[in-house]
């Protein structure tokens, strides 16, 4: 909901930027790290942690996120990017999933 059109990298995971248009949803996934030892090591969600790094580029400006469950619930945050435009970015847990939200504006 930012009016602008964003992309998005997951550093180790993806080889290309991906697009989100204005108004869309990306639907994506962090790849867990793979287990060291010869016959390998089974993990269970509760077990696995790794950060989870993205880095969202818009308006030629980045905005980078080194681990978002370090940041996940906290308050909204507002950003000035390279065009002057104030963008807030609130990161939500919902059920087992994080959201990341992106908007240009504010609803009262």
């Amino acid at each position: 909901h930012s009016g602008l059109e964003v992309c998005f990298v997951i550093p180790g995971q993806d080889s290309e930027q991906r697009r989100c248009s204005s108004s869309s949803i990306e639907y994506f996934r962090f790849d867990p790290p793979s287990a060291l030892g010869s016959g390998g090591k089974r993990l269970y969600g509760q077990d696995v942690s790794f950060a989870k790094e993205i880095v969202i580029y818009i308006a030629n400006s980045t905005l980078a996120f080194k681990n978002l469950d370090d940041v996940v619930d906290g308050n909204r945050e507002a950003r000035r990017i390279s065009d002057g435009t104030i963008v807030f970015v609130e990161i939500r847990r919902e059920g087992k999933t994080t959201v990341l939200h992106l908007s240009s504006g504010f609803d009262i």
